[in-house]
This record gives C-alpha cells, sequence and structure tokens, in this order.
C-alpha cells in the first residue's frame, strides 16, 4: 500500500535523525539510503529534496565532502524546480560551508549571497544572521577587513536582538579576535568587556569558557612575564575542563603550545618539548573524532616540525606525507599548497639538515631552524575559523559541526518540513 510505503521511508528517515544525534554516522546513513529509495519509488519529490541533505549532511560529517557536494547539487535542483525556498536555502547554505572549507572561498561567498537572500525572503532571522557570519568569515579569510567587520555587526545586532546569548558571545569573540590581529587594543578591550557582560548574565558554561580563552589571548598579547604566565593558567584550566566546546580546545590548546615554545626558547627545559608533544596529541585526538581533516593535516604539519626538532628527519617526511595525503584526498585546496611548500622545503635543504643533525644543536636553536614559530601563528590565524564550530541545541550548546540532518516526515504530518535543532 502506497500510504504504508510513505510511513516507512518517514519511519526511516526519522531513524535516521536518531542515528545522527548519537553520532552512529554509518547506520544514519544506510536508513536514509533506504528511506530515499522508496520515495523515489513513489516519487515523492519533495520528501526527496530533504533526504537528499540528510544524506549530504551525514557525507560530510564522515569526511566525504565530494559525495556531499553531490547531494546537496541534486537537492539543491529538485528544491528550485518544486519551489521550495527553504531547502534551496539550505542546500545552497551547506554547499558554501564546503567550498569555505575547501578554501575556494569565491564560490562560498556566491552560495553564502544566494543563502543571506533566501532567508531574507523567508524572514527566518537566525539563518539571516548565521549567513552573515559565514559571509563574514570569508571576507575574514580573504583578509577583507573592513568587510567582514560589517558582516559580523549586522549578524550581531540580530543575535542580540533575539536574546541569543551564546551566538552573541560567538560573534563578539570573532570580533575581538580580528581587533587583536588588526592591533587595535582599545577595539579588543571594548570587546571583551561586553563579552564579560554576556557571560555575567548568562549561566552558560560554553560562554564562560569563552570568555575566558578571549581574556587568556589577551594577557598573552600584553607580552609581560607576569601576565603571559596568568594566560598560561587559564589556558590550562580551559583545557583541563569538561568539553563545552571542542573549538575552544583546539584554540586553547594551539595558544597554549605557543606560550610554551617561547617559555622554551628562553629556559631550553626539556620537560616543556614533552608539554608541547603531548598537546599536539591531544589535537589529533580531537581531530580525530571531530572528523576535522583540516586540522589533522595542520597537527601532522605541526608534528612534522617538532619531528626536525628532535632531529627526526624521516619522521618528519612521514608526517608531511600524512598530511599532504589528506589535504589532497579533501580537495583542501590551501592546505595543498601549504604542505607541499613544506614538503619541497625539506626536500631542496637534505643536506643542509644532515650537516646540523651531525653537529647535534639544541632544541632552542632547533626552534629557530625549523620556522615553527610562523607556522604555529598560521595555525592560530586559522583556528578562530576552524570547521569544528558550536550549534545550540534547547537551553544549552553541544558541540558539533554546522551541517545538521532535517528532521522531517512526521508520521502525521508528511508535508511539514523541520529544521534539526
Amino acid at each position: 500500500v502506497i500510504g504504508d510505503k510513505r510511513r516507512i521511508g518517514a519511519s526511516l528517515n526519522n531513524l535516521g535523525n536518531v542515528y545522527c544525534l548519537k553520532g552512529e554516522l554509518d547506520s544514519a546513513l544506510d536508513v536514509y539510503q533506504r528511506s530515499l529509495a522508496i520515495k523515489e519509488e513513489l516519487n515523492l519529490n519533495r520528501e526527496i529534496a530533504t533526504t537528499l541533505i540528510n544524506i549530504g549532511s551525514v557525507l560530510y560529517l564522515k569526511g566525504e565532502f565530494g559525495p556531499a557536494t553531490d547531494y546537496f547539487q541534486r537537492s539543491l535542483a529538485l528544491s528550485e524546480e518544486l519551489g521550495n525556498k527553504q531547502n534551496t536555502a539550505l542546500a545552497t547554505n551547506n554547499l558554501g560551508e564546503i567550498y569555505l572549507l575547501r578554501g575556494e572561498l569565491g564560490q562560498a561567498s556566491e552560495y553564502f549571497e544566494r543563502a543571506l537572500e533566501l532567508y531574507r525572503e523567508l524572514g527566518f532571522k537566525q539563518e539571516i544572521a548565521a549567513s552573515l557570519s559565514s559571509l563574514a568569515e570569508v571576507h575574514w579569510k580573504k583578509e577583507n577587513i573592513e568587510e567582514a567587520l560589517q558582516y559580523y555587526q549586522q549578524s550581531l545586532a540580530i543575535y542580540k536582538e533575539m536574546e541569543n546569548n551564546p551566538y552573541t558571545a560567538s560573534v563578539l569573540f570573532n570580533l575581538f579576535w580580528i581587533a587583536l590581529e588588526q592591533e587595535n587594543p582599545s577595539l579588543a578591550q571594548q570587546y571583551l568587556g561586553d563579552l564579560e557582560e554576556v557571560n555575567t548574565r548568562s549561566d552558560n558554561k560554553v560562554i564562560d569558557q569563552r570568555y575566558r580563552v578571549a581574556k587568556a589571548l589577551w594577557l598573552k598579547s600584553a607580552k609581560r612575564s607576569r601576565q603571559r604566565l596568568e594566560a598560561t593558567k587559564i589556558l590550562e584550566e580551559v583545557i583541563g575542563e569538561k568539553v563545552g566546546d571542542h573549538a575552544l580546545s583546539v584554540i586553547a590548546m594551539i595558544h597554549l603550545c605557543d606560550l610554551l615554545l617561547s617559555e622554551l626558547k628562553v629556559t631550553g627545559e626539556e620537560e616543556l618539548f614533552g608539554e608541547i608533544k603531548d598537546l599536539t596529541n591531544r589535537l589529533l585526538d580531537i581531530s580525530r573524532k571531530q572528523v576535522s581533516h583540516s586540522l589533522l593535516a595542520e597537527v601532522y604539519l605541526l608534528q612534522s616540525k617538532l619531528a626536525l626538532i628532535e632531529l627526526d628527519m624521516g619522521q618528519a617526511r612521514k608526517l608531511l606525507a600524512q598530511a599532504r595525503t589528506i589535504a589532497e584526498d579533501k580537495g583542501l585546496t590551501s592546505l595543498v599548497r601549504l604542505v607541499t611548500k613544506e614538503s619541497d622545503l625539506l626536500q631542496s635543504q637534505v643536506g643542509k639538515w644532515e650537516l646540523l643533525i651531525r653537529q647535534e644543536p639544541s632544541k632552542q636553536r632547533m626552534i629557530d631552524m625549523t620556522n615553527i614559530d610562523a607556522l604555529l601563528e598560521q595555525l592560530i590565524q586559522k583556528t578562530i575559523t576552524s570547521v569544528i564550530q558550536e550549534k545550540r541545541t534547547s537551553d544549552e550548546e553541544i558541540s558539533t559541526k554546522k551541517y545538521r540532518p532535517v528532521y522531517i516526515d512526521r508520521l502525521n504530518e508528511f508535508r511539514k518540513t523541520e529544521k534539526c535543532k
């Protein structure tokens, strides 16, 4: 009976949603595909378009960006044909996120602009604010700072109007970081104060962690030993706490690596090098659990520098090869260029490194020779706009990526489409 099949398709879709929220992605993909087959058999085009988004979302979470793009494109074409603006906007936004991740900023900007236009037509305030933030991120990566600030300010105004404290805090954090990056301490201090105010009126662990990380970055930027020591203490505390947002943990760990590296250059204490290696191993664990291929490649790149500092050229080459393979397989264009540059540089200077290794230099000297400081600075700049992002569920934030499956096809409401929240 057609009605029964339709209900089976809907039930499978809802089961896929449950698997997604539990993190059982292979099971989710299996039941979504079975749901899709039934809907295609029955020519349920509206439901097909949304299930295609669900499948694309799972594939993205699995790190399969190419297939995810194909499913989003299929959903986009079908949703436009049906005149379904909500699904069109969601598929368009998700494609923008993939192009942003790959470093294809021109295409990312086009998709985000289109998604923003659609969300404005639909009157979806939160999605409008999110699209504005995504556009700000694109311009930030393009180093169009004025445009990035304008988009973030527009996004901030909407989140404040909605009294959405978690997202208000998130945008303020980004504005604070841009001000620090632009060496505008008075503006950075203003945003830090705004963030502190949001934290004071909120009972939210992630907002509190976000504020404390921002405070640590402010203290670190002061360059004075006492303040940098306080920054180190705050970052260690955040890292040691139960995770509220993996992105904050990543930011805290990379900045702590930077602080420890600076201390190692001054003191030469061997145990500091061990702490840095431990932090990079923890970053590897996070990148694997969160299926963040860009972070995984970046950490391998960082670890290749640490291997050189330990005078292990073989391990350095192996780690660079791993980073390059990941970047190439996942289409991470900007990372491919960076890793290739580092690999070519190492290969061209083999004789120099072999001679240096025979001299048994200190780790302090090797830190300077490997130029690891510059690499850490690049990672610091990238982590603020990491693919590891938080979404809000009910009254609390949980850590996950931007891609969320769409809850659809309730058994008593076949035509109602509702976003997963």
